[in-house]
């Protein structure tokens, strides 16, 4: 809410599957989403605007158009206003569901959202976020300080603990969540910080324990201990630790000032433990009585209502299915009650260099591509065929059966050499045994070659096609005993031109 530049009323309008449990610290509440009249500057997904649902989102801006920038139409949601509407006003907390719009974005999950009144602005921050939000300041995590002190009227009245009069000036502290102090940084003279107090000028005393008399006995821990066993509300106000009305056992621990804390471990009723808040709270959602009524006859419906109580899944009526604010939970029906529980799955770890991934909806892993199967550890995937290997995003076949493959080509090549060669060793120049063929060069004669009558010419060169050197190597031509024509020669019978 921009109290001077756009504000806005709300008219209420209550829709029962909207209702929280929005009770504060300081017993404050606000119950049900209502219509929107935009004012000055306004937008639907203003910081100041919680949304139930995307629907209810998406009618918002369609109607914001339409109308002009007037209101929502039917759309409802949770506003965060301490100075017109008043809807939600300063330190209400709402939980919301998963699925809700915050800032124009849809959050998956569900989360408590604190309405912060700013000096100019109110605004959600949200709940266990590990931060305090301040507009003027930014945000302060947990446990941390502003890193610059400040006069006291500089702190925009965020201060939830009385001032202490002797401090000149402070720093912001955030105590938890929304809770946010103010720790003197400087005194005034006579006067010095010991934890979040101005003390008069004296011995110093242990900044780094917390001490304090339990059961009789004498308790020491230092900052940021934890007393080992459960104890009770009494003994926490005997330690000054203010324990929650509504707790049953309480974790006690030593934190920032020093001083001790008490924090519920279990909550009288239907109340839980938030171990985050330190407190004891209601079941997030208060769900129509008649939920398991009316889903009578689906089990997984009817398990789901304990759940969406909780805050811990949504039901999907479409499709029948109850579905875990943890994406890493998986929904189950307790058998021996009917109520659901989400269960965390073991989230196996994926060999993404072998092709696995993980399935989202299984959270199991498979194969990226057909070409792959996925291994029997569960894990890793290899190639559907055992001569490739996944390298690049793709089966290819390895080195090794390449290698292979260029062998049994070789010896393919060879074998049909050694089948010429071997059908060259019986040709019509040798016989079986391979000597010359004398028989066929009677046959034949060197003068058989020479084509013609006399004093014709005919130039021949003694090469058959595909014959082995070696049967040529006999072969000469002689007149009257004297060699005149070797293998390879050219000769000439007939006259000489």
């Amino acid at each position: 809410m921009k109290k001077f530049l756009s504000v806005f009323f709300v008219v209420a309008m209550i829709f029962g599957t909207f209702i929280v449990d929005t009770t504060d610290a300081f017993g404050k509440s606000c119950y049900s989403a209502t219509t929107l009249k935009y004012r000055g500057y306004q937008d639907p997904d203003d910081n100041e605007f919680l949304y139930p649902d995307k629907n209810n989102f998406d009618k918002a801006m369609s109607a914001y158009e339409t109308s002009g920038h007037a209101d929502s139409g039917s759309a409802v949601a949770f506003e965060c206003d301490d100075w017109f509407s008043k809807s939600c006003e300063e330190d209400h907390v709402v939980h919301m569901k998963a699925g809700h719009v915050f800032k124009g974005e849809v959050i998956n999950q569900a989360k408590d959202y604190q309405c912060i009144d700013g000096f100019f602005d109110d605004y959600w921050a949200e709940v266990g976020s590990g931060m305090c939000h301040t507009r003027k300041f930014g945000d302060i995590g947990i446990g941390e300080t502003t890193s610059t002190a400040y006069n006291y009227n500089e702190l925009d009245g965020l201060c939830r603990n009385e001032r202490d009069t002797n401090g000149e000036t402070f720093v912001l502290f955030c105590e938890g969540d929304t809770t946010i102090t103010c720790k003197p940084k400087t005194c005034k003279t006579g006067y010095k910080v010991v934890g979040n107090k101005c003390v008069e000028n004296g011995p110093t005393p242990n900044n780094n324990q917390c001490t304090g008399t339990l059961d009789n006995a004498q308790l020491k821990l230092n900052l940021g201990g934890k007393y080992p066993k459960n104890i009770s509300a009494s003994q926490c106000r005997t330690l000054n630790a203010n324990p929650d009305s509504n707790g049953t056992a309480f974790q006690l621990d030593c934190v920032a000032g020093p001083k001790f804390r008490c924090c519920p471990t279990k909550c009288s009723g239907n109340m839980f433990a938030d171990t985050t808040g330190c407190q004891c709270r209601k079941p997030g959602v208060i769900i129509n009585k008649s939920c398991t009524e009316k889903r009578k006859g689906k089990p997984v419906g009817v398990a789901c209502c304990n759940l969406e109580d909780a805050g811990l899944a949504r039901y999907d009526s479409t499709q029948n299915v109850c579905i875990c604010n943890d994406v890493n939970a998986k929904f189950e029906i307790d058998t021996s009650n009917g109520t659901g529980r989400c269960v965390t799955q073991q989230i196996p770890q994926c060999d993404t260099t072998t092709g696995a991934r993980l399935n989202q909806n299984t959270k199991k892993c498979e194969c990226a591509t057909t070409e792959l199967k996925l291994n029997a550890d569960g894990v890793s995937c290899s190639c559907a065929d055992s001569n490739k290997v996944y390298k690049n995003g793709k089966c290819e076949y390895s080195e090794e059966y390449m290698l292979l493959i260029k062998l049994k080509e070789i010896r393919e090549v060879r074998a049909r050499l050694d089948g010429i060669m071997n059908g060259f060793k019986v040709s019509v120049w040798k016989d079986a045994e391979g000597n010359f063929n004398t028989a066929r060069l009677a046959s034949d004669s060197i003068a058989g070659v020479v084509l013609g009558t006399v004093g014709g010419v005919v130039t021949s060169v003694v090469v058959k096609k595909n014959q082995l050197k070696k049967g040529f190597e006999a072969i000469q031509c002689a007149i009257g005993g004297q060699t005149v024509a070797d293998y390879n020669d050219e000769f000439v019978v007939g006259p000489a031109r």
